[in-house]
């Protein structure tokens, strides 16, 4: 199977959007032999780059992260520069992640829709789109919090490389919590309460030299 990935990450390499690859492509090695290449949506300059690596692709991948409950804007272009794909045949197989450090799935299922929508538009084969929660501060959790956290993924790889098709269950189980139950509710505000919720938040405002600014309201 010769698979395309698109990281659509204004992070590019630095970011959970290539963990979430990193970690569909060791899923895809587990279930048998991939030929994959990965491309930074960012480094694309022109549409002509774009529209050469996805007519010669078999297979499409894209992954990406909600910005304000919807898409970063270079993956609107994205969208906007395979227009021309639309209603055509012979397109590749095409598939999305979507990801978002929200804690509820419900925050992606507009974009969900969305995808839905424009999928069937601009490929052969719709796989569908999956939503994975929590996926914010990977980068400085252990090996072994993430590799729990990407279960779901790799066994969507595996199960796609033997059947060629996104597994509903799967996505369905890696879209929870759809929302908060009260009970969790009550533990969120009590780990809010001693602080716990704001470590990660903290450590990029003193990693970036505003850790003095956190109280700023420039526009209040």
């Amino acid at each position: 199977m010769q698979l395309t990935i698109f990281n659509g990450s204004p992070r590019g390499k630095k970011s959970n959007s290539s963990i979430i690859i990193e970690h569909f492509i060791k899923g895809c090695e587990e279930a048998g032999k991939v030929d994959y290449k990965v491309h930074i949506v960012k480094q694309l300059k022109k549409a002509e780059d774009l529209h050469k690596i996805y007519k010669t692709s078999e297979v499409v991948l894209v992954v990406f992260p909600l910005y304000v409950d919807s898409m970063p804007a270079m993956m609107k272009e994205f969208f906007e520069w395979l227009e021309p794909f639309v209603g055509k045949k012979g397109l590749p197989k095409l598939g999305f992640i979507i990801h978002s450090g929200f804690g509820e799935a419900i925050h992606s299922f507009f974009l969900r829709d969305y995808l839905d929508k424009i999928g069937p538009e601009i490929s052969s084969e719709y796989l569908g789109t999956m939503i994975k929660p929590s996926t914010e501060g990977m980068a400085i959790q252990t090996s072994g919090m993430v590799k729990k956290k990407m279960r779901t993924i790799r066994d969507l790889a595996a199960a796609f490389i033997q059947s060629g098709k996104f597994d509903p269950v799967i996505m369905e189980k890696s879209a929870k919590p759809i929302k908060y139950n009260a009970f969790a509710k009550v533990i969120i505000r009590l780990i809010k309460g001693l602080g716990f919720l704001d470590f990660y938040w903290n450590y990029l405002l003193k990693k970036n030299g505003a850790k003095d600014m956190h109280d700023a309201r420039p526009y209040a």
